[in-house]
């Protein structure tokens, strides 16, 4: 009997010894930067850090990296959504807030922008965003891709609050436009001035005065044109909450 005490005592304490399986879930992490397929050196690390850390403080909007070595069987919107909400990312009532996803196995990259983020940067801006990455990302320049996401996010959040100059090819492009139609203004005055014979603008300037007699003057009705468009029916739209306020998300592969 005692020794059959021993051994289950002995049993109890080699199970409590085994190391528990994790809870399912995503990584937990706050850090603005979580660099766990390890893309990045030490150096690399505190520029992209710094860089999310200034702009988060300034925009009162969380910038955040994560870089994942797999997606443990989420999808890269799902792993998204939820490391976002179950590390509590975001600033204010709205959690606003732009999340940057990168999967190595997958070579998924993912974007979700929360709370008022998500006006400053839609679906079409994530897209845009992408377009701007991914070929750094493939080309496995990755602090370069981290620094134009950066530059991206600061970009369209400063202009929804600020509003959006115009960029230097739309200021070209008007200034162009205003100087031709002054040039059109000048030329035109000056060939008016040479001209010494006008065209008339009415057949009445050629017809000799009392040569044309009107006896009779009929109106022929000769057809109509109905158009008939329907009436545009009444539509009704909803934005996506999560995580505390509205959501736009998008990604692609790289």
């Amino acid at each position: 009997m005692k020794k059959t005490l021993t051994a289950l005592l002995l049993g109890i304490a080699l199970l409590l010894s085994l190391p528990l399986p994790a809870a399912a879930g995503t990584l937990s992490c706050t850090e603005l930067l979580c660099d766990e397929a390890d893309l990045l050196t030490p150096a690399e690390e505190d520029y992209i850090s710094g860089r999310l850390s200034s702009l988060s403080g300034e925009y009162a909007a969380d910038i955040v990296i994560l870089t994942l070595t797999s997606l443990d069987g989420y999808s890269p919107e799902a792993y998204a959504n939820a490391y976002y909400d179950e590390n509590a990312f975001g600033q204010g009532s709205e959690r606003d807030g732009v999340l940057l996803l990168i999967a190595m196995d997958s070579r998924d990259w993912h974007i979700i922008a929360n709370g008022e983020a998500s006006l400053a940067i839609t679906n079409g801006d994530i897209s845009t965003i992408g377009d701007s990455i991914v070929p750094y990302l493939s080309e496995g320049d990755y602090t370069a891709a981290f620094a134009e996401f950066a530059d991206c996010c600061e970009y369209y959040i400063h202009g929804h609050i600020y509003g959006f100059p115009f960029p230097a090819g739309t200021s070209l492009c008007i200034c162009l436009v205003v100087g031709l139609v002054l040039a059109l203004i000048v030329t035109g005055v000056m060939r008016a001035k040479l001209r010494s014979v006008r065209s008339r603008n009415t057949a009445g300037d050629y017809i000799r005065t009392d040569s044309l007699a009107v006896t009779t003057a009929t109106d022929l009705f000769l057809y109509r044109t109905v158009s008939r468009r329907k009436k545009p029916e009444a539509t009704s739209s909803s934005s996506r909450s999560s995580g505390g306020g509205s959501r736009s998300s998008g990604g692609g592969k790289f």
